[in-house]
């Protein structure tokens, strides 16, 4: 029986698709752009029957939506996925369905578009009682248009970099990225070969520490200490808060909510390292951090396609340099890329790949760090 009705399901299915696309091909649709901003869509209806006031949607491609609350009464223009909007029909917004001959505008405002590749293209039209079957609104001029403002020169473009300036150094926050605060104190602390002291829940925490150290003291007399804790962090309530202090009398202290905010903290205190070199000391000003994410993600895009012209690797090292509690590294590129790894298989590929970067696995006895995924 099954077998019997499998053949008539399809035939049926196909005629309601074919009875939609036959009766929607005699829509026809323009865009039109004024003033840069100011745009419209006008759908006309040359089919023999009315399109109805709800129940179907229009979606296009473009760069660029609507600006919220600026399209005309009784439709809305909706994001759906990266630049795929849909023009809908608001329910019990005015609009009283298209009858056949007749034309509706749909005006918006939207950004400012540079040139015709802006334009919204692909139209197709999808109607509730078939919501897999789009059929395309073949039928669709985007009117040219030619820009009145923002028309930017190569010699305007050249004023305006010449206004760039470098930053000096002394104003660029010490740590990076930007701590919610930051307090610079008076004097400076000197390291020779200090000690990293640590409760036992923050052992991994205190062997990482010492880590960042050998680089610049391979062996020696102690000088200084660097004491890691967990405790409340004033005016945090993040699991990740740190507060990192560095006096030049009593040394460095890293406070954290919980062992991974002592981890951002040492990430705080790595960063504010000079290169390794052979020197007796390491010379860190006076300073008080407190920081937390601010997102629960972080992310950091390398486009490796128009930086590079050869096959020297691009390196980053993903042992905890950020601080956030996810981080994501995207490396895009269209030509794709080398991917080089001693444990990854894929050796030498070009490759186009998305990854989230791991706290170090001995941190954990082989787990991953709660503050990445």
């Amino acid at each position: 029986m099954r077998n019997r009705l499998l053949p008539v399901l399809t035939a049926l299915s196909l005629a309601l698709t074919a009875r939609t696309s036959s009766a929607q091909t005699a829509l026809q649709l323009r865009w039109d752009l004024a003033g840069d901003t100011n745009a419209a869509f006008t759908i006309t209806n040359r089919n023999r029957k009315p399109l109805p006031p709800t129940g179907w949607a229009i979606y296009f491609s473009a760069l660029h939506s609507a600006d919220s609350g600026s399209v005309g009464a009784g439709f809305d223009i909706q994001d759906v996925l990266g630049d795929l909007h849909r023009i809908v029909p608001v329910t019990g917004g005015g609009f009283a369905g298209l009858a056949p001959g007749a034309t509706v505008k749909i005006p918006y405002v939207t950004h400012p578009l540079l040139n015709r590749s802006f334009a919204p293209s692909g139209p197709y039209i999808v109607f509730d009682t078939a919501k897999d079957v789009g059929v395309p609104v073949s039928a669709y001029v985007a009117a040219p248009f030619d820009r009145s403002q923002r028309v930017v020169s190569p010699a305007d473009q050249f004023t305006r970099d010449s206004a760039v300036r470098d930053i000096p150094a002394s104003e660029l926050p010490p740590v990076f990225p930007t701590p919610i605060q930051v307090e610079k104190g008076t004097g400076q602390l000197r390291l020779i070969n200090p000690s990293v002291l640590a409760a036992a829940e923050l052992q991994n925490e205190s062997r990482l520490g010492s880590q960042y150290l050998v680089p610049y003291f391979p062996g020696g007399k102690t000088g200084g200490t660097i004491r890691l804790d967990v405790g409340p962090v004033a005016g945090q309530t993040s699991p990740e808060a740190y507060e990192l202090v560095i006096d030049p009398t009593t040394g460095i202290r890293i406070v954290g909510a919980s062992p991974a905010g002592v981890f951002y903290g040492l990430q705080s205190l790595r960063s504010l390292l000079p290169p390794p070199a052979h020197a007796a000391e390491i010379v860190l000003p006076a300073l008080g951090v407190v920081d937390a994410p601010r997102f629960a993600y972080r992310g950091f895009m390398l486009d490796v396609g128009l930086a590079r012209r050869d096959r020297r690797p691009a390196r980053a090292d993903h042992r905890g340099r950020a601080t956030g509690p996810h981080t994501r590294l995207e490396a895009v590129s269209a030509a794709g890329l080398w991917l080089r790894s001693p444990n990854r298989p894929a050796v030498g590929q070009r490759v186009l790949f998305s990854c989230r970067l791991r706290r170090d696995r001995a941190l954990r006895g082989g787990a991953t760090h709660r503050g990445y995924s």
